[in-house]
């Protein structure tokens, strides 16, 4: 059993090592001691210098704060030499005395000289335990917005139930890379709150024994879960390509985008789709994303997309045509790595209206009989102008 505990300190502290710049060595050495569950050594580990600085040596020093002032005998500052490439070294537990403290520091002899780093001051009752303290995450209950992560501690409790235990937990989204962070928990679960619906989380506890102060432990594998679908928010952005009419086809294209992965909280399972023609007569149809022919005789229409939990409130599109005037002074220009940047004016006709929105479509200008290569965008009415982003070559 101390044997196993003993190297699994031992590789918890060798995986800390990152290289070290030139510079303040002081705020830079990371230096940094522990005892393994139930060893009789101390493993004290620190970051190296760059390859520059390769064939630097590195010297441990310790000291006793407390008994050296009393005792000649513990008066004295003690020395190990690392081995050339190690950036670790064990100093016996027989050196060390319970309930005294002691100073640690590391001597760098290079070729630009003698550099010593920050002392780190502990006793033996606060060096954090490496295996035994580490959590292991057990389950994750969920809700479409909120989780309860629960964990265990098998070793500590075995050995050390009579010392309390504080924890931490952080998660993040898979496809982030900053973790939020939860601290000073004194149980074994916690909850998680305003999670996104329909996003995989990633999640890792960490513990220090209720003696320890500050001094963390390791983190703990992580442990991946998905949250729930929720009812998708918004409305879907539709539009129509002109109309067919000829002996054998009378319809018009009806287009659609389709809906924001953040706002369709879920996978889209289809968009529902209603026509009304003159006659009153109501259509309902469903359609996979992103375009349907509909009859040419339609007068209004209405779309929403449906995950499995609910549908969006419902676009609606007046297909009607008025004989209002448009904006006029259209002018496009070219934006460097921008696009097409695209202005107009209010019209000054007496029957102009104030829109509530505008509509920039274009298309490339080749037969677009698919309607696949039209594009638009929705601006206030209140604006006049647009930028059309992408690539913007042969365009009307």
């Amino acid at each position: 059993m101390r044997s196993r505990w003993g190297v699994a300190g031992l590789l918890l502290l060798a995986i800390k090592v990152s290289g070290l710049k030139t510079g303040d060595l002081d705020a830079t050495m990371g230096l940094q001691c522990f005892q393994p569950f139930h060893s009789k050594f101390v493993n004290c580990s620190w970051l190296t210098w760059e390859s520059q600085n390769a064939n630097a040596i590195y010297v441990l020093h310790y000291e006793s704060l407390k008994l050296g002032k009393l005792l000649p005998q513990f008066d004295q500052i003690h020395s190990v030499v690392a081995q050339m490439g190690q950036n670790w070294l064990v100093i016996e537990r027989w050196n060390l005395t319970h309930g005294d403290e002691y100073s640690v520091w590391m001597e760098v002899r290079s070729a630009d000289g003698i550099t010593v780093s920050k002392k780190l001051n502990f006793s033996l009752d606060e060096l954090v335990s490496g295996t035994p303290c580490l959590p292991e995450l057990d389950h994750v209950e969920l809700d479409c917005s909120e989780a309860t992560v629960t964990w265990k501690n098998p070793h500590w409790s075995e050995f050390h139930n009579d010392q309390p235990l504080t924890y931490a937990i952080r998660y993040k989204a898979s496809i982030d890379h900053e973790w939020t962070y939860e601290t000073h928990l004194d149980q074994e679960n916690h909850e998680l709150y305003d999670l996104k619906p329909f996003t995989c989380y990633e999640v890792q506890v960490q513990c220090i024994p209720g003696n320890k102060k500050d001094s963390w432990n390791e983190w703990s594998s992580s442990k991946s879960f998905c949250t729930c679908e929720a009812a998708p928010f918004g409305q879907v952005d539709v539009w129509q390509k002109g109309c067919i009419s000829d002996r054998q086809n009378e319809s018009c294209l009806l287009l659609w985008k389709a809906l924001d992965p953040e706002a369709a909280q879920g996978t889209i399972l289809d968009y529902e789709v209603i026509v009304q023609d003159h006659s009153k007569a109501v259509h309902r149809m469903n359609y996979n994303c992103c375009q349907a022919l509909i009859p040419i005789t339609a007068q209004y229409v209405s779309i929403a997309a449906r995950n499995s939990v609910k549908k969006t409130p419902w676009a609606n599109l007046s297909l009607e045509k008025t004989e209002l005037p448009g904006p006029e002074d259209i002018t496009v220009v070219a934006s460097e790595d921008l696009g097409l940047n695209v202005t107009w004016k209010p019209s000054m006709d007496s029957q102009w209206v104030q829109p509530q929105k505008y509509v920039v479509e274009w298309r490339k200008e080749i037969i677009d009989s698919a309607g696949v290569l039209l594009n638009w965008i929705r601006t206030p009415g209140s604006s006049t102008s647009a930028l059309l982003r992408g690539e913007m070559d042969n365009l009307q």
